[in-house]
């Protein structure tokens, strides 16, 4: 089984305290960010070392570039991938009703034979979940990096998720294990 690290939305607008969101957080919420910023260099770094591939996941295409303008859709710096890192687009023109996996994603880990994701990145509760929802769906292993995502998708977070992607048929009883929360330890162990 191949595994991927698929990084989503790690960009100025969340992770930066001059981001369109970013501005609204508190000092204290900027030290969870750095702190999941710096463990998700360790998951990169951990990826790196076992052969993984490293998808960033975002809106924008110019990510990487720094065009002028698109600043709040760039890439947090810290996290700002090589050029050689694959780098797919979540949705066109940030139409939230488009599957954050699109089908360049998807086509993505089916050619490279990525059966499993771990997940990790920023708006939690919306972003990181709409991802692993739509990556248990493709059908993938999917593994949620829990202390990697901001907000922190905590045990009672998960234990909620579950019983969501139950009631709505996207897991079964059965198929349970297709889904793991892990820590950042349990990952890089």
């Amino acid at each position: 089984m191949k595994t991927a690290l698929l990084i989503v939305d790690a960009q100025n607008l969340f992770c930066h305290s001059d981001g369109n969101f970013g501005c609204h957080y508190s000092d204290r919420s900027f030290i969870t960010i750095n702190k999941t910023i710096e463990r998700i260099r360790g998951l990169i770094w951990h990826a790196l070392r076992h052969h993984m591939s490293v998808v960033y996941l975002c809106s924008n295409k110019h990510a990487r570039s720094g065009h002028e303008g698109r600043w709040q859709t760039d890439i947090v710096t810290a996290l700002k991938p090589p050029p050689l890192y694959p780098l797919l687009f979540s949705r066109r023109g940030g139409d939230y009703r488009e599957p954050i996996l699109s089908r360049a994603v998807l086509d993505y880990f089916r050619d490279h034979f990525i059966s499993h994701v771990i997940i990790a990145g920023f708006y939690g509760h919306l972003c990181v979940v709409r991802a692993t929802m739509e990556a248990l769906r493709a059908p993938l292993f999917v593994t949620v990096a829990s202390a990697c995502a901001y907000p922190t998708i905590t045990a009672r977070k998960q234990r909620s998720l579950r019983e969501h992607f139950l009631q709505k048929e996207i897991l079964t009883e059965s198929a349970g294990y297709f889904l793991q929360f892990k820590s950042y330890t349990e990952i890089i162990a």
